[in-house]
């Protein structure tokens, strides 16, 4: 598998996931030709579904571009009309591809993170962005691309940020410590590459972020904070 990272922040989100046949698109906050740009006609045309994690603009704002079966939740449903609904903790195999939805906790009408697998390569990956914290524990998962927002003694001296702000942060998205607390209850032995996603540049540091999880996992992470003009690709 390849994980390419189309744009990872709070001014629009997308990732797409290579497969041995088959692509899928994670998010819908970019434009297609932004996608296209990214990827290449040929694998774009390899895309054979999306999904969405939840409802707000940064991860569905340019759905419509998308002529693609739109896998989500039921409450992300509600807004965007057309997509598929999953349950959660049910999976649902597509082709390839093996999902298990899980519950987030963030101020949407239902979020979802994905156990995505695939049945041709044997690997696995844990997506999971815009969450307060990780509901459930994973085994022999080997790639986790995971939120880790913000850093809590940078947020605290954030002066720019007003209170009310800084609670809606806080009480929605995943700090580093928490992360490294969760990853460490998580199947170790099978971890081989954890990727950080949504990173704020202004509440945390990355190069902080990444050895607070290098050297408590003892696993190779990498970040995608301040690279949002940059497509990155990473090997999985």
């Amino acid at each position: 598998m390849k994980l390419t990272i189309v744009n990872s922040g709070s001014i629009g989100n997308c990732y797409v996931l290579h497969g041995a046949k088959t692509n899928i698109i994670i998010e819908l906050g970019v434009t297609k030709n932004k996608v296209l740009q990214a990827i290449g006609a040929k694998e774009f045309k390899k895309i054979d579904f999306a999904l969405v994690t939840h409802e707000h603009l940064d991860h569905i704002k340019y759905f419509n571009q998308f002529k693609l079966p739109i896998y989500t939740s039921a409450g992300t449903n509600q807004v965007i009309k057309r997509g598929k609904n999953l349950e959660e903790n049910v999976y649902k195999r597509i082709g390839e591809w093996a999902i298990l939805p899980f519950a987030t906790v963030h101020d949407c009408r239902q979020g979802f993170g994905y156990l995505i697998g695939n049945a041709i390569q044997g690997k696995s990956l844990v997506f999971a962005t815009d969450t307060n914290k990780m509901t459930r524990l994973f085994q022999g998962v080997q790639y986790y691309a995971v939120e880790a927002n913000y850093d809590k003694y940078i947020i605290e001296t954030n002066e720019g940020l007003t209170p009310n702000r800084k609670k809606r942060i806080i009480d929605n998205h995943m700090e580093i410590g928490s992360l490294a607390n969760w990853l460490l209850k998580c199947d170790l032995k099978s971890i081989k590459k954890i990727i950080l996603i949504h990173e704020s540049k202004a509440n945390s540091d990355p190069a902080t972020s990444k050895n607070v999880i290098e050297s408590l996992v003892n696993r190779p992470c990498i970040n995608t904070a301040n690279k949002m003009s940059e497509v990155q690709i990473i090997d999985l």
